[in-house]
């Protein structure tokens, strides 16, 4: 099924315009605008004019491993909306200027996301489990990012060393 794209005409910013990179978290309150996050950015993630994620572009949903993949990997402002539960193995590569949210029972198993060198990326409301050899979340050299509201957990049934004596 192809990705059906819808406008966002709101763009939303938060902030204080200094500079700095980190994580940040969410108290609640008020919408970030567009970007399809509830609450609003504090911390880190509301340096640098605020953290918009996807809120200046279109927003999609979706349903599967490979158009959450195709989705994160756009250039551009986008807001994607993760529907049920998608399964697979590995991470996905997360580009600037993306709003990632789980609608209501969303989750990913297996599958990981890696937020590397990018900019305003919002990571919301899912639950990730069970993602072999990565971590759930992986977030390096990057600037304005805004993980809010997600259930991370791993298993034990994995040997992830293997002792030799």
């Amino acid at each position: 099924m192809p990705l059906q794209l819808q406008s966002s005409s709101s763009t939303g910013t938060n902030g204080t315009g200094n500079s700095g990179s980190s994580v940040s978290g969410s108290k609640g309150g008020s919408s970030s605008g567009g970007s399809g996050a509830s609450g609003s950015a504090f911390g880190y993630a509301s340096m640098n004019g605020g953290t918009t994620g996807g809120a200046s572009g279109s927003s999609v949903t979706v349903s599967s491993l490979s158009d959450l993949k195709s989705a994160c990997s756009q250039s551009g402002a986008l807001t994607i909306y993760v529907s049920g539960s998608i399964s697979g193995s590995g991470t996905i590569s997360v580009s600037s200027d993306k709003s990632i949210i789980g609608k209501s029972g969303a989750s990913l198993a297996g599958v990981g996301f890696v937020v590397k060198g990018v900019k305003n990326v919002i990571i919301q409301n899912l639950s990730i489990s069970k993602v072999v050899g990565a971590d759930a979340i992986g977030v390096q050299k990057s600037q304005n990012v805004w993980l809010d509201h997600l259930d991370l957990s791993s298993d034990q049934s994995h040997d992830f060393f293997s002792w030799s004596f």
